[in-house]
């Protein structure tokens, strides 16, 4: 079939737009052969269609199917329109449903081809650019169209907002604007639910006369479903709801969420009857599915917060349970703790005792609140909690946002609540091993507060946690009435040591130095010669004697040390004098069995202080024990400073001790094996009581020791003197 041709045309210029090449070159067949002098321009998108109606001047506009994505049909002819080009167009395109469009479009210089009739395009288009039509002048624009471009300008700009703010507040109340500018309401209002989960107005457009008194209505109602009225499309009809009143009308809006209802928008019109476009659902629509996400956004963005916080609390409490102090400054640090996370006026820590509920802990947001700090609860006025068929002990909770109302009939505890000035409460039971102990209470006082499950799901773990504390504080207390009551039996047997001991003293020394006086006398021969026998005999009196009264000194002397009744007399003393008198008692001993004695003293050792005879006594001791356990050779007493200590070093080239046995050295009645530990008498007290004397000096005594070596025994003491002593 041969195409009609415009031969009798002058050169003419077309502009095709459609999505994409392929669509494009759908159109260009069909138009290829009109007339040679026909040329044509493609164009793809929004931005190239305006670019080209701006710097060429075209005889026809052919808008394909589909359009591109981001250009509807009424926005590219408005685009047509501002350009100031007068020329026909025609769409190819689906008839839309809009019949005033449609019936004004087609007596203009305007029409639609459907894709169907493609074939047809040269026709039509020959016919259209053969004939002279009037302009689609600015006056006869359709009101749809103007209509249409002001609401996709206002949801760009909209969606630009959106983008660029996280602020809901801000972005809830230019939607609250733009609807009613766009519109042309009397008044738009966005509605989000309260603390009781009613709808309250929170924005108004700022436009509207009058704005404050939606601010002071009545809750707004609740809307899940639409009514559909004659004059509402169902496409609003399945979103909205109406309500016809005497001096308006209002279109309610739900905002949905995953199902939940977020809030309400409320379009306030006048009572006429509004005749709603497609174009205004949409626009509606659009704005509605953006607030929600919004307020969704910000919903979400809050809860994330708050268990970020709660995260933070949790970890702040494990530290302080962790810090290894007294369980009742750790109560009062995690009572103070929770009273700045909720943010609350009034927190208390309840224990249960047997006829009344106590306040054992408390925190206060500010001074001027009452405190309630060791107040007592009648327990009788609360059985309605208490009792075991109850929310509260199973481990729940108790809430109320009127306490005054709930303690209306409890005598003692309306008066406490009046006092106290608690408006709203929130208590989570504390439980261990199964039992009830008492309880974490969460008071407001300036306002009602309604707590979330999510505040009640955290105050709920902080309470285990407490539990855990409460359980630490018993255990600690029975730990130290166990100690106070180890302690009082332990220094009344202490007593009893000290008495035994002083009767000791009385009892046997005196007796014990009668025996040894007496054994002297007869060693002396005052009263006459002795025979062999006889004088065997005496000796062996004096040396037991001796050694009996020996043990008792010792013993007496570590039981004034324990008792903490030896007293030390702290003076300056020249070492070489204390060194060389503690030698010269030994001297005569160390002779009889072939040892050298030895005194070295480094020449910055001049003087300690020390108290003087347990200072001997240490040295006598140390140089007495090396003595009987060493067969030939040496001891050296060694003398030198060592940083802030003077060292006393008694040194021997014994038979040296095992480092097993080394442990038992300076315990009380401890004796090494050896094969020499039968020659020479001892009480096995010699090296604990010097080694407590050294450390009643605030020194040490050690020792070092090697098999066949010898030993070394080592008094620290300090150079600097204790004053405290």
């Amino acid at each position: 079939m041969s195409q009609p041709q415009l031969h009798s045309l002058p050169p003419l210029r077309l502009l095709i737009v459609a999505d994409g090449t392929k669509r494009c070159g759908e159109i260009t067949e069909f138009i290829e052969n009109l007339s040679s002098a026909l040329s044509y321009d493609c164009v793809e998108n929004i931005t190239q269609y305006k670019f080209f109606l701006s710097v060429n001047a075209y005889d026809g506009v052919v808008f394909g199917d589909p359009l591109p994505q981001e250009l509807s049909l009424l926005t590219a002819l408005a685009v047509l329109q501002e350009s100031g080009q007068q020329i026909p167009a025609i769409a190819i395109a689906p008839i839309p449903s809009d019949r005033a469009a449609i019936d004004y479009l087609q007596g203009q210089n305007f029409s639609y081809l459907p894709k169907k009739a493609l074939h047809t395009l040269p026709n039509l288009l020959m016919y259209k650019l053969s004939q002279s039509f009037p302009p689609l002048s600015q006056s006869f624009v359709p009101t749809e169209i103007e209509s249409h471009r002001n609401q996709q300008a206002t949801l760009k700009h909209f969606l630009q907002i959106v983008g660029e703010t996280q602020e809901v507040n801000r972005l809830l109340q230019i939607a609250a604007n733009l609807l009613q500018e766009t519109l042309k309401l009397n008044a738009c209002t966005i509605a989000l639910p309260d603390a009781e989960r009613e709808m309250e107005v929170r924005y108004v457009s700022e436009a509207t006369p009058r704005r404050e008194r939606f601010f002071e209505q009545e809750p707004v109602p609740p809307v899940n479903r639409a009514s559909i009225l004659p004059v509402m499309p169902d496409s609003l009809a399945a979103i909205a709801a109406v309500e016809s009143h005497q001096d308006r009308s209002i279109v309610t809006i739900p905002l949905w969420r995953d199902r939940a209802r977020l809030g309400s928008i409320c379009l306030h019109d006048r009572p006429e009857e509004r005749q709603w476009s497609e174009g205004d659902v949409n626009f509606i629509k659009t704005i509605a599915t953006q607030c929600a996400i919004a307020i969704e956004r910000d919903r979400l963005s809050q809860q994330l917060q708050q268990q970020q916080k709660g995260q933070q609390l949790f970890t702040q409490i494990a530290q302080i349970l962790n810090s290894r102090r007294d369980a009742e400054s750790l109560l009062q640090e995690i009572i103070d703790s929770v009273g700045e996370h909720f943010a609350v006026d009034r927190v208390l820590l309840l224990r249960l005792r047997d006829d009344s509920i106590g306040v054992a802990k408390e925190w206060r947001d500010r001074e001027k609140i009452p405190s309630l700090l060791n107040i007592q609860l009648p327990i009788a006025e609360w059985q309605e909690l208490l009792t075991p068929d109850r929310d509260y002990p199973l481990h729940r909770y108790f809430h109320t946002d009127n306490y005054p109302e709930y303690c209306a009939q409890k005598q003692q505890t309306r008066k406490i609540s009046e006092w106290s000035q608690t408006r709203s409460l929130l208590s989570i039971p504390i439980c261990t091993d199964d039992r009830l102990v008492g309880g974490l209470t969460l008071q407001t006082i300036a306002r009602s507060r309604t707590f979330t499950s999510a505040e009640i799901e955290l105050a709920s773990t902080i309470a285990n946690q407490l539990a855990i504390a409460l359980t630490a504080l018993q255990k600690d207390r029975s730990l130290e009435e166990e100690v106070i009551a180890r302690t009082q039996h332990l220094e009344a047997a202490n007593r009893a040591k000290s008495e035994l001991l002083s009767t000791m003293s009385h009892e046997l020394r005196t007796p014990l130095t009668s025996i040894i006086g007496f054994a002297r006398m007869l060693q002396e021969r005052i009263y006459g010669e002795l025979n062999d026998k006889q004088g065997r005999y005496v000796n062996a009196i004096s040396d037991s004697g001796e050694h009996l009264l020996s043990l008792i000194n010792d013993l007496l002397d570590i039981s004034k040390i324990e008792a903490k009744r030896e007293e030390l007399y702290i003076e300056a003393i020249s070492i070489e004098d204390v060194c060389l008198s503690s030698l010269s008692i030994l001297q005569e001993r160390a002779k009889e069995q072939g040892l050298e004695l030895k005194c070295e003293i480094h020449p910055n050792a001049t003087v300690c202080y020390a108290d003087r005879r347990r200072l001997k006594q240490i040295l006598v001791n140390l140089l007495s024990n090396a003595i009987k356990f060493t067969e030939e050779g040496s001891i050296t007493l060694q003398v030198e400073p060592n940083g802030d200590w003077l060292k006393f070093s008694a040194i021997d080239t014994g038979i040296g001790i095992s480092e097993a046995d080394l442990h038992k050295l300076f315990q009380p009645f401890q004796q090494v094996k050896t094969h020499l530990h039968r020659k020479h008498k001892g009480t096995g007290l010699g090296l604990a009581l010097s080694r407590k004397l050294a450390q009643l000096h605030k020194g040490e005594l050690t020792v070092t020791s090697e098999i066949g070596k010898g030993s070394c025994f080592t008094l620290h003491l300090p150079i600097e003197p204790d004053l405290e002593s």
